[in-house]
């Protein structure tokens, strides 16, 4: 369970750099958490880009040699259960940023960039489909590398005959009823 946002300057990444930096971060984020980067796990990860037009990000100086557009900052949110110490967040201070530079590349960002925030949820404000999850059941079925395997995770997590494609896509259904779309 990934949920990383990018701040950055409008124009300041590619759309294959997008691809390349969200892979990165979710894989980054997953090593820190203890978590199996596959495809269940993806379903639940989200690195959303925030582009703001130079103007509408105020910084009263840069370091000498940067350019004002390469600023760029990460929010890093976690649940406690799966971020639990102080050393599992500045590994993923270290993690989130060794991914930045992987894509952007060893040069200078305007303060020695980029700038990680990583924000550590208490784990009764955490839910996930209004309730708050059994952690340990919610890791079991992000590792399930069957469907059968996901679905014996998934009954530990909210009990038995808890169907996530069958409920999941109902819900989405009724979406636009409800007046979304």
């Amino acid at each position: 369970m990934v949920f990383v946002r990018v701040h950055v300057i409008k124009g300041r990444l590619s759309a294959a750099q997008k691809d390349e930096l969200g892979t990165k971060l979710i894989q980054a984020v997953s090593d820190v958490e203890g978590l199996v980067n596959n495809e269940r796990h993806k379903e639940t990860s989200w690195v959303p880009f925030y582009e703001f037009e130079p103007e509408d990000w105020y910084a009263p100086a840069n370091l000498a040699g940067c350019s004002p557009d390469s600023r760029i900052q990460l929010d890093v949110v976690a649940p406690q259960k799966l971020l639990s110490t102080p050393e599992d967040a500045r590994a993923m201070l270290g993690k989130a940023n060794e991914a930045v530079r992987s894509v952007l590349g060893p040069g200078l960002l305007p303060a020695h960039g980029p700038w990680v925030h990583v924000y550590v949820i208490p784990f009764d404000r955490w839910a996930m489909d209004g309730r708050i999850p059994d952690w340990e059941g919610f890791r079991a079925r992000l590792r399930a590398d069957t469907p059968e395997q996901a679905e014996e995770a998934l009954a530990i997590v909210y009990g038995p005959g808890r169907h996530t494609g069958t409920e999941l896509s109902s819900y989405a259904q009724a979406l636009p009823a409800r007046g979304r779309g």
